[in-house]
């Protein structure tokens, strides 16, 4: 990257592989953990390098009995990691 001039730095769907190598609420914290890592990198790399870096993410529709309250019931995957980052 260091050779040429990159202005903006595409992750498509950042959690995708994170929900099909992590499964459970027994994986969750190192889940969130390498995620977390995984964010830093990206932050290091916008900083580094002076480019924009733009994550889309999944969504997941929240189904409980609270949903009827909400008139948008989905929410983002990724828990407070990618909701703070």
């Amino acid at each position: 990257m260091a050779e040429s001039r990159y202005a903006l730095l595409v992750v498509d769907s950042a959690t995708a592989l994170y929900r099909t190598d992590y499964s459970g609420r027994g994986e969750l914290a190192s889940r969130q953990q390498h995620l977390a890592q995984f964010l830093r990198q990206l932050q290091k790399i916008a900083d580094q390098f002076g480019v924009a870096v733009v994550c889309t993410n999944q969504v997941v529709a929240q189904v409980d009995g609270m949903a009827g309250f909400n008139p948008d019931p989905k929410k983002p995957i990724g828990g407070n990691i990618m909701a703070h980052a």
